[in-house]
């Protein structure tokens, strides 16, 4: 028996699906397992931010990953965000904020180029 996709990977067709997730195993070198979570929670966050809910949202780590490749198959991005949103979901980074040390060393202010999580919003 084929398993069944879940409602969050149905979100795209299979075709694209596959695309994506061997891409962020190639690019990001995780398990497929671990590939496919990554989506999930990408679909999960893109279909929220596709809800229409007027408040700034920022993704989990996982997600940005995955908005980052889905972003790359611009085409697809494009029709998803009409089908779903409505309206182009841009992916808008934040400015990153660095100070230096006393002893010259660049410390992260708002995490941005410390970790990818909290460093992007939609609008």
């Amino acid at each position: 028996m084929a398993a069944t996709a879940s409602p969050l990977q149905s979100a795209v067709d299979d075709q694209l699906w596959t695309q994506l997730t061997r891409r962020i195993v190639r690019d990001e070198q995780v398990t497929m397992a671990e590939a496919e979570e990554i989506m999930e929670e990408t679909m999960a966050f893109l279909l929220e931010c596709a809800s229409g809910a007027p408040e700034a949202r920022s993704p989990s780590e996982k997600a940005d990953i995955g908005w980052h490749i889905f972003i790359l198959y611009t085409k697809d991005y494009h029709n998803w965000c009409m089908e779903h949103a409505g309206r182009f979901l841009h992916h808008s980074p934040l400015p990153i904020e660095v100070e230096v040390s006393a002893s010259g060393d660049p410390i992260c202010v708002n995490n941005c180029s410390c970790s990818p999580s909290g460093c992007c919003s939609f609008s």
